[in-house]
């Protein structure tokens, strides 16, 4: 796993390569059916011995391309039987948001059940954020939703559903406790899983980043045995003094190599050159020998289930992705490569198409934003300069920086470690600083006229709040316009979505606004913050109907960094109610040169002076789209329409213009 671990290690031998295979029509639970355990073997249901093996995922707060349906199909199409689900309880995983990460596993359990295969899921307990002690992380540590809420929840939807191919993680590598810690935290959490999910695997983590499996095999839990394994975690580059443990443990207790990687124990390992890629070095002898130990080559001459680390593409060695949105065979950092040999004999076996347009990773970002996620600038689409977006690539002629390696801006400015889309020119990468780690990503150096498209499902239609979050240094202005792909072929344009924002050469824009720098900062691009234009009520996007549409986003100025968005769905749209934007007709919080509102705000009354008409028809519109008030009026006059505290949209239409304010009521 991607950690932050300390410790010493490791050794191995061949592995046997197993001849190329299309695994696309297996469906292994159908297959296996519950599997069990029998003479500390993982059995199928008919007692034949079976060897789950595949890939565990990153922290799915992260990566978020990296974790869809399309990702899972990839797994299975390359040899996966099964698939580990690693849900961090700190670090911005479970306890920042436990609805929507809980809903992110139960995918997890639909798209594996879907396409036959296994799924592990992992109570991931780490050093960082004190989890490092499971007993940390029980309800009565965690106000009544811990381990075994989590487990409880997890265990009652698969018996919902009657579904018989989940196998629970307990907890993934405890340190800082002893084993007898470790037999406590299991008594109190297996009941969660045992009584709503009868029989079914769990694997609980051993001593010292489960590498002292030792400890199990003097000790072991009599509570449930007949359903227990025991997990051993691997790292090939530097865990080769701890591979005699599994090879004896494998004779005396049921084990899983639940996390291993060809890398050293903190998931990285040097940088290295391969056919002109920056890639990985990884230790492929030590791997070998792992892998062959899980063949049999152990005490118990048992065949034991294995999962790698990691199906992921941060830029580190443990990676086995370069790019999630484009998954390819040879898209593949070393660790991937190598991986793949083991599960598709030589390599060979069914390649997914490469993406060459549409959406980044196939799946489009959804509208309204989901609970606990992001509208991730950095899923523009595929496709290229001129197709899926355009990028003027100004740093380049700029006399005070010059893009040495990469024209991505991004990539030149933080490096490797914040490397993300690097083969293509928008100026986007990994943002440091949001939660103070490399969680969601940035768009940096936006020049004027620059674009980029983005494929998204609109849930329901509507009018909508768009809000950014943003650093002290930006500035700068943005538009949106729609396209809806139609049966013939091609799009069709559908306009500019935007509703309110003011005006811009008679388009409506939004505008971003720089403010002041937060204290205790290193630097202004670290600090990070959420801004609504108009307020969190105040819609900004008018989506007609709902399906799945294009928006391309438009810069007309330059300006500085930007992080995710979030859409956020503010009113219903019946057809009627709110103007529509055109011929430059927006909305400004500035009188126009048409009519002043005064007071404004108001606690009731306002007066409304004409600017070059003596008569004008007024209306006054409240957030629903409702006229709540409309009369003709002379310049001058006092209007009470006896309005309640809120925002509205004052339309004033003489002979010769419309224009629009809005009114706030206090």
């Amino acid at each position: 796993m991607k950690k932050l671990l300390f410790l010493l290690m490791v050794a191995f031998a061949c592995f046997q390569v197993n001849a190329a295979e299309d695994f696309s029509s297996k469906n292994y639970i159908q297959q296996w059916g519950r599997l069990k355990i029998q003479n500390k073997q993982i059995c199928s249901e008919s007692g034949q011995p079976v060897q789950l093996k595949g890939w565990s995922t990153f922290g799915l707060q992260w990566q978020v391309s990296c974790y869809t349906k399309a990702a899972v199909e990839t797994m299975k199409l390359w040899g996966a039987n099964s698939v580990r689900v690693a849900m961090y309880v700190n670090e911005g995983g479970y306890v920042s948001d436990k609805p929507a990460r809980i809903a992110k596993v139960k995918d997890f359990i639909e798209w594996t059940k879907d396409l036959g295969i296994y799924c592990v899921v992992d109570w991931h307990t780490l050093t960082p954020g004190e989890s490092d002690n499971p007993n940390k992380t029980l309800d009565d540590r965690m106000g009544n939703q811990g381990a075994q809420y989590f487990f409880k929840e997890i265990s009652s939807y698969v018996k919902s559903k009657g579904y018989k191919h989940v196998i629970y993680e307990l907890c993934n590598e405890p340190n800082n406790c002893s084993w007898n810690d470790i037999k406590n935290y299991a008594s109190q959490v297996m009941p969660a899983v045992q009584n709503n999910d009868p029989g079914a695997l769990m694997i609980i983590g051993t001593p010292q980043w489960c590498q002292l499996i030792d400890q199990a095999v003097s000790s072991p839990i009599d509570q449930y045995k007949d359903y227990l394994l025991y997990s051993f975690h691997f790292y090939a580059c530097s865990h080769m003094n701890f591979l005699p443990k599994l090879q004896a443990a494998a004779g005396s207790i049921p084990v899983v190599v639940s996390e291993w990687g060809a890398v050293n124990f903190d998931g990285d390992q040097a940088e290295t050159t391969i056919d002109g890629k920056k890639d990985f070095q990884i230790c492929t002898s030590q791997s070998d020998q792992l892998l062959s130990t899980c063949d049999g080559n152990n005490n118990g001459n048992l065949k034991i289930s294995w999962w790698m680390w990691n199906w992921g593409d941060k830029w580190e060695g443990s990676s086995s992705l370069r790019d999630c949105g484009n998954v390819t065979n040879d898209n593949l950092l070393a660790s991937g490569r190598y991986i793949l040999t083991k599960l598709c004999g030589d390599g060979t076996c069914a390649t997914p198409v490469p993406s060459t347009d549409g959406a980044y990773g196939g799946t489009p970002q959804v509208i309204p934003t989901p609970t606990g996620e992001y509208f991730e600038i950095a899923y523009y689409d595929l496709g290229g300069e001129g197709v899926a977006y355009h990028d003027g690539n100004g740093d380049a002629e700029n006399p005070g920086f010059e893009l040495t390696t990469n024209c991505n801006a991004g990539y030149e400015y933080g490096g490797e470690e914040f490397n993300f889309r690097n083969g293509e020119c928008v100026d986007v990468s990994g943002c440091y600083g949001l939660s103070g780690t490399y969680t969601n990503y940035n768009l940096c150096n936006r020049e004027n006229d620059e674009w980029m498209k983005y494929t998204v499902e609109v849930k329901e239609p509507g009018y909508y709040s768009f809000e950014y979050m943003s650093n002290p240094s930006t500035s700068g202005t943005v538009s949106f316009s729609l396209e809806k792909p139609i049966k013939t072929g091609g799009t069709q344009p559908l306009g500019n979505c935007m509703y309110t924002s003011g005006t811009l050469d008679e388009i409506p824009y939004i505008t971003f606004d720089n403010y002041d720098d937060v204290e205790g900062c290193a630097a202004t691009w670290e600090c990070w913050e959420w801004d609504k234009p108009l307020g969190a009520k105040s819609p900004s996007l008018l989506f007609k109907e709902a399906g799945t549409f294009t928006i391309t986003m438009l810069f007309p100025e330059d300006g500085g960094d930007l992080g995710p968005f979030r859409f956020t769905k503010a009113a219903s749209y019946s057809g009627e109610g709110y103007p529509e934007p055109d011929a430059g007709v927006g909305l400004s919080d500035a009188a126009s040169a048409d009519f002043v509102i005064y007071p404004n705000p108001t606690t009731g009354e306002i007066n409304i002076d004409l600017a070059d008409a003596d008569e004008a028809e007024v209306n006054i519109i409240n957030m629903m789209g409702q006229i709540v008030y409309s009369s003709t009026i002379e310049s001058g006059a006092k209007i009470n329409a006896g309005l309640v505290k809120g925002t509205y949209i004052v339309t004033v239409k003489t002979a010769n213009s419309v224009a629009q304010q809005k009114l706030i009521v206090e």
